[in-house]
C-alpha cells in the first residue's frame, strides 16, 4: 500500500468520478489516508498527479477489494 497526497494542485475534481474531491491541500483529509497502489492504477494517465481521489472513490475501492477472496 502507498500513502499518497497530491499537494498544491488546482483541480479539485476526483480523477476517477469527476466529483469534488474535498481537497484542502496541506490540510487535506487524504493526507492521513492510505491509498492502495491499485487505486492509483485506475487513474487515467493524463490525470495522474493533478488532483486527489475523493473519499467516496477511496472508500468504495477499499470496500470492493476487502470483499475479494
Amino acid at each position: 500500500m502507498v500513502a499518497s497526497h497530491v499537494t498544491m494542485k488546482k483541480d479539485r475534481s476526483c480523477p476517477l468520478c469527476g466529483k469534488q474531491n474535498g481537497c484542502g491541500y496541506e490540510s487535506c483529509w487524504c493526507a492521513a489516508e492510505v491509498f492502495p497502489s491499485e487505486i492509483l492504477d485506475l487513474v487515467p494517465r493524463d490525470k495522474l498527479g493533478k488532483s486527489c481521489i475523493c473519499k467516496d472513490c477511496l472508500d468504495r475501492f477499499k470496500e470492493n477489494t476487502s470483499d475479494s477472496p
